[in-house]
């Protein structure tokens, strides 16, 4: 249910997502802005769906294995915690079978830990094994949302009339050139510690508030229903239980706010991250530049004509290729291009902070906010849902049975 959710949300806000990450990007202002009036150029907004391909391969499994760990985690957590029979009774009653169970009070130990708190870290849990999962994906759509592609009118008009609305979504081309610009496949899961370090406190801010807003909503709706509404009680709707529609409403709100909230705050750290990774896009680029660079000096020193003229000393042509050995080290130095790639996250941030202040580390944060907002409503409004409908059906089976 979760990995079917997060590929029909990921369809959805694709586009807003791409518009954020060129906003991010350090060549914002070159590539997507008048450099003459500082407007927002049309490119900005052309081809929003570049790099989708390698999401929609890495959103099932990385989904399937969030929801998966996090929910064995919870319960896990639950259990050593001694609160697992609360935990249960709970998740029994929202699904409506404990209401024809009889009651059992047994002496449990007290918690060691509040529920958030085991919530924080079953979310965190399951966002690291997500994440070591999306990282490459999350490498390669950024690099090739900020592919520039050439114009329709520069190719021919019926070919791109066809082109363009056949591979509106499924276009590989930037996907392709993104992939080009890395030489190792382990360059792909550079930027792991920096997304980690971004849905980390995400997850463990937005999973506390989203259990706590959707528990009261759905036990004041219970609270409601156990008072008597008089209307005829329909399907997957019993006695003191809410229904399907109420819960995936109750669930959209709380997931929605939570979401949201959790996305502005850690926006600076999501700008980090998009500069970590672009960054290592650039680095099979940055390498060919400085080889190019360094044969044209090299060819440029060697071709200057031998023969100085009268009374010139030989000292200076030593020192003139001394000095022109010196710039080819520079130029488009490995080791300097490897320095500046491997830039940490603190010094990412510290750059950012000193050339655009507290905007930059802000940068498409309202935009974030609200497509996470979104997001998160419909995709776990979706997951919660479905959930539940198939505990349901998996509780008809075994009484059956």
């Amino acid at each position: 249910a979760g990995a079917v959710a997060a590929l029909s949300i990921d369809l959805l806000i694709y586009p807003l997502d791409t518009i954020k990450t060129r906003i991010q990007a350090p060549a914002y202002k070159s590539l997507y802005t008048n450099p003459t009036t500082g407007a927002v150029s049309r490119s900005l907004f052309r081809g929003l769906y570049q790099g989708i391909g390698s999401v929609i391969l890495a959103t099932v499994p990385s989904s399937g294995a969030f929801f998966t760990t996090y929910e064995a985690s919870k319960a896990l957590l639950h259990r050593l915690n001694g609160s697992s029979s609360s935990s249960s009774s709970s998740s029994s009653s929202s699904s409506g079978i404990s209401s024809s169970l009889p009651s059992v009070k047994s002496a449990t130990p007290p918690a060691l830990l509040p529920t958030p708190v085991i919530h924080a870290l079953a979310s965190s849990t399951a966002e690291a094994v997500s994440c070591f999962i999306l990282t490459p994906a999350e490498v390669l759509k950024q690099n090739a949302q900020i592919v520039r592609k050439p114009s329709l009118s520069s190719s021919s008009p019926s070919s791109s009339k066809h082109s363009s609305s056949r591979s509106l979504i499924f276009d590989t081309t930037t996907t392709r050139a993104a992939l080009a610009k890395f030489q190792h496949p382990s360059e792909l899961w550079r930027g792991y510690t920096a997304l980690l370090a971004r849905n980390l406190p995400f997850t463990a801010l937005q999973f506390p508030i989203f259990e706590g807003l959707k528990g009261r909503v759905l036990e004041w709706r219970r609270r409601r229903r156990e008072g008597g509404e008089g209307r005829e009680v329909g399907r997957g709707e019993g006695e003191g239980k809410v229904g399907y529609v109420e819960r995936a409403i109750a669930t959209g709100l709380a997931a929605g706010m939570s979401g949201s909230v959790s996305a502005v705050v850690t926006t600076p750290i999501d700008v980090v991250k998009t500069r970590i990774m672009l960054a290592a896009g650039s680095a099979g680029d940055g390498e060919r530049s400085g080889h190019s660079e360094r044969r044209e000096l090299s060819e440029k020193t060697s071709a200057q004509p031998q023969r100085r003229p009268h009374g010139q000393a030989k000292g200076n042509s030593h020192g003139q290729q001394h000095e022109n050995s010196k710039e080819a080290s520079k130029i488009g130095s490995p080791t300097l291009q490897r320095k500046a790639r491997r830039a940490g996250a603190w010094a990412v941030g510290k750059q950012v902070w000193a050339e655009e202040g507290i905007r930059g580390l802000f940068h498409g944060g309202a935009l974030r906010g609200a497509w996470t907002a979104l997001g998160s409503g419909l995709y776990l409004s979706v997951y919660e849902s479905g959930r539940v409908w198939l505990e349901e059906r998996r509780g008809e089976g075994r009484a059956v049975v």
